[in-house]
């Protein structure tokens, strides 16, 4: 559940609830119809040829079947039949109970691999944008610009962690203060402790990624910090083409969208407007390394077609530039 948009919570909770009941059914199924298949394999080569034909015959059926026959043998006077075919019918049921649970086993690390491997996830968020004092304008915050040059800190990145734990310890405490307030009874003071933690980490979590801790949810801090990963990414981009070089002709309009990425590399903060223009810059950056490093020729006329659109006949110069592998940028420095 902790990969599920908050609005999306009724739905994940029933699918989950539907895969756990359906992956629950399949299991007995076939785990039980390799156990059945084991259990009658192994009887049939270790069962007496002294068992009369319906006895062995209702043995195979089932161990239960199994032992009320050899009950009503050893009745009957047959003691040792009776008891060779109780002995056969026990081997081959914890036979096949150590084969079953052999499957399950193989079944559970396969799974505990896959969880592994794509575990844990987050869910695809909205771009994340607050509000800024003075106008209605929403803005994307990204950082101070000197972190363009570096990474996010790993503390950031530790505190949210941090809180990310704390969050689904408190999941499981929740319902135990909720059920002792409905009951009109004090909570346990682990699970309040508990509860408090997770406030204590969300709020410094906050803290560190500047957002105001009384208004914080976790989406919201993931998100943000997301929005600062992805603004190192794209700042480092600019700062290179801030720097690019290319031919004289197309020179004035290379000239003006190096002041541009420059210009947004060093803001702290971007509106819709530059955002939109960013991503269409690092794109030009992408286009410019693929052709200088020989990449896929249809990837490329993909961004030729792409930021022809986008920068219009004014920019038509330096995509062609870009396109030909004759537009030089300076290394990522990072």
């Amino acid at each position: 559940m902790g990969v599920v948009p908050k609005e999306k919570a009724g739905v994940g909770s029933a699918v989950n609830d539907a895969t756990r009941l359906f992956g629950a059914t399949l299991g007995v199924a076939v785990i039980g119809s390799i156990a059945a298949s084991l259990y009658a394999s192994h009887l049939g080569a270790t069962l007496p040829h002294t068992i009369p034909l319906r006895d062995a015959l209702a043995a195979k059926g089932s161990v239960g079947g199994a032992l009320v026959a050899a009950q009503n043998l050893g009745r009957a006077g047959l003691v040792i039949p009776g008891h060779d075919l109780s002995v056969a019918a026990i081997g081959a049921f914890l036979h096949s109970f150590a084969g079953g649970c052999r499957v399950a086993g193989v079944v559970a690390a396969g799974g505990a691999v896959l969880a592994a491997a794509l575990l844990p996830a987050r869910p695809v968020v909205a771009q994340p944008v607050v509000a800024q004092p003075g106008g209605n304008e929403r803005r994307l915050i990204v950082g101070p610009a000197d972190e363009a040059i570096g990474r996010v800190p790993v503390d950031e990145r530790g505190r949210l962690g941090a809180a990310l734990v704390s969050f689904s310890t408190a999941q499981a405490a929740l319902p135990w203060v909720e059920a002792a307030l409905a009951a009109g009874s004090a909570p346990s003071p682990d699970d309040l402790a508990v509860l408090n933690r997770a406030s204590a980490a969300l709020t410094d979590a906050a803290g560190a990624l500047g957002v105001d801790p009384g208004t914080a949810t976790l989406a919201e801090l993931e998100a943000q910090l997301a929005a600062r990963e992805m603004a190192l990414g794209a700042r480092r981009a600019l700062r290179r083409l801030a720097g690019a070089t290319g031919p004289g002709v197309g020179a004035t309009e290379l000239a003006g969208l190096a002041a541009e990425a420059a210009r947004l590399a060093a803001a702290s903060s971007w509106s819709s407007e530059d955002r939109v223009r960013s991503l269409v810059l690092v794109r030009l950056v992408e286009l410019a390394d693929m052709a200088n490093d020989g990449g896929d020729d249809e990837r490329i006329d993909a961004l030729d077609a792409e930021l022809r659109s986008s920068l219009g006949p004014a920019g038509a110069p330096v995509v062609l530039a870009g396109a030909r592998g004759r537009l030089v940028l300076p290394d990522d420095g990072s």
